[in-house]
Parts: structure tokens; C-alpha cells; sequence
């Protein structure tokens, strides 16, 4: 059974449902099976109109998809091209307005620098689990990653040391930009 015909079928108990109540207590007297093959007729115009919408909402979704997969191209080329002169604008920007805010509003969106902490990271798993498994660290048949980060980082804090199997990644900045309007502040001062 088609999709068309469940719903028809689904939703005549609200056709009849309607003609009784509609029926009963009119003053008038009124062909019931009229009523009810024109509830029908109203039922099947809404089903179809209902499938039409529902095809034209997947055709709009499908345009939307095929949209935004063009304009995330079309960010990427631009951010490859011009991001780092951008990115060096915003530094300035910010260092001119004394540093204390860490991005710019423009009337587009709003350009911002974070700066992220260092980080540890396992980069070599089997270094990593012979170097644990010679220290007596807990294990079961897999490295433990959380305990070996924390030894990891401890040992870093502590000593210096960089664990077998670890990779520190340096204190950075990123450049973001974020488009529409951002809550509070002023666009850029000319």
C-alpha cells in the first residue's frame, strides 16, 4: 500500500467522525453520505497537496546542501588566500585598541584570535604502552590513555620530561571569524 492510501486511510475516521457531529445537531436536514464523500473529496486534495509540500520541502533541503557546500568552498578558497592578511589585520586591530579585547566587530561578524593552552597528546601507542607496561602502570590488555596523560603530564610538569610515545603540542593562537551579529560591542572604529 502506497503512502498516499495509508494516510487516507489513517485520518477517514476524522471524516466521519466530523459528518456525525456536523449532521446531528444541524437544523437542517443534511445528506450524510454527501457530506461525508465530500469530506473524503477535501481528504484526498489535502493528502496530495501534503505529498507536494513534502517533495517540494526535500527539493528545497537538497538546494540548501548543494548551497552551503558552495559556500564553505567558496570561505575555504578565500580564507587560503587572504586569511592570513586578515588574521594579521585583526592583531594589529587589536593591539591599536590597547589589547584588552581578544576580537574585532566588523558590520559582517567578528573576527577573534584565542589562544590555546599547550597540549600533550599519545602519538605513538606502542612506545607509549612499553614505556607504561616497564613502569608498572596500571593496564589491562590496552593502554589506560587518561592515566597515561596524567603521568604524562605530571612527569612534563615535574622533570620536564616528555614521555615515550607523546607529542606536545605549543602554546598557539587561532584566528576565527564568525559571521552575523555578535552580542554586545561596536563595529570597527574608522
Amino acid at each position: 500500500m502506497q503512502a498516499r492510501e495509508c494516510l487516507i486511510l489513517h485520518y477517514r475516521y476524522l471524516v466521519i467522525l466530523t459528518t456525525c457531529r456536523f449532521t446531528g445537531g444541524h437544523p437542517v436536514p443534511l445528506d450524510r453520505e454527501d457530506l461525508v464523500s465530500a469530506g473524503f473529496l477535501g481528504l484526498v486534495r489535502a493528502v496530495d497537496r501534503y505529498a507536494t509540500l513534502e517533495a517540494e520541502a526535500e527539493r528545497v533541503r537538497a538546494q540548501s546542501r548543494e548551497l552551503l557546500t558552495a559556500l564553505q568552498a567558496d570561505y575555504d578558497s578565500l580564507m587560503y588566500r587572504f586569511g592570513g592578511e586578515l588574521e594579521h589585520w585583526t592583531q594589529e586591530e587589536i593591539a591599536r585598541r590597547g589589547g584588552r579585547r581578544k576580537s574585532v566587530i566588523t558590520l559582517q561578524g567578528t573576527l577573534a584570535l584565542r589562544t590555546v593552552p599547550r597540549s600533550l597528546r599519545i602519538a605513538d601507542e606502542q612506545a607509549a604502552f612499553a614505556y607504561a607496561r616497564e613502569q608498572g602502570m596500571e593496564l589491562i590488555t590496552s593502554l589506560n590513555r587518561q592515566a597515561y596523560n596524567r603521568a604524562a603530564k605530571t612527569a612534563l610538569e615535574e622533570t620536564g620530561e616528555l614521555l615515550p610515545g607523546m607529542e606536545t603540542t605549543p602554546e598557539h593562537e587561532t584566528f576565527s571569524i564568525r559571521f552575523g551579529k555578535d552580542k554586545g560591542g561596536s563595529p570597527v572604529e574608522e
